[in-house]
């Protein structure tokens, strides 16, 4: 049973690390300033870049960057992810023709920003699907752990119960010895003293 006990302690020590390690990291997701803040902030700024140009084409890339985005974050296929990037090449392929076309009331950035601005979506969203891989990763390792963990507090609880039943039975077989050296010691206790009545 020592070595149910001695196997535990490490099992704790490493689920705790990855419960600290999988709260770092929902917090690095979504804390303040955290890579969703970041990932909306990109977006929002290329959206911004584009949506008042007079061709909305580059527009509808961004709108439709971020439709794969919710639906890569809502089922975490991969084929989501490579359709953000397409649209990225396909931005990156057009955007040149369209920066020329600005509406006159507007001043935008130039094209070298907006691609850069592209490339820190892109980077902050690789960010993101790292992280919930990790994530993920944690939370599968953190059930294993715990099965494990589990298995050996069941074990320590049989062995308790065990115990405790042992325990119980010697108890009884204590009080039962006990009751009969009572019972022995008043019968001896009676005889002598009927001894002792009969001699005086």
């Amino acid at each position: 049973m020592d070595v149910t006990v001695e196997a535990l302690a490490p099992l704790l020590d490493v689920y705790q690390t990855i419960f600290a390690d999988t709260r770092q990291a929902i917090q690095q997701r979504v804390g303040a300033g955290g890579i969703e803040q970041r990932l909306q902030r990109h977006w929002e700024a290329l959206r911004r870049y584009t949506e008042n140009l007079r061709n909305s084409t580059l527009y509808h890339y961004i709108l439709l960057i971020k439709v794969s985005e919710q639906a890569y974050l809502n089922t975490r296929e991969q084929a989501f992810l490579d359709n953000i990037r397409l649209l990225a090449l396909q931005f990156e392929r057009e955007a040149p023709d369209y920066f020329e076309e600005l509406t006159s009331s507007t001043i935008l950035p130039d094209l070298q920003t907006v691609l850069m601005q592209l490339t820190e979506y892109q980077s902050t969203l690789n960010e993101l699907v790292q992280l919930d891989q990790d994530i993920l990763s944690n939370a599968e390792l953190g059930r294993d752990v715990a099965s494990n963990i589990n298995i050996y507090t069941d074990q320590l609880n049989a062995y308790a119960e065990a115990l405790l039943i042992q325990t119980c039975l010697d108890q009884q077989r204590i009080n039962n010895n006990s009751t009969i050296a009572l019972v022995g010691t008043s019968m001896v206790a009676f005889i002598v003293a009927i001894l002792v009545a009969y001699v005086l």
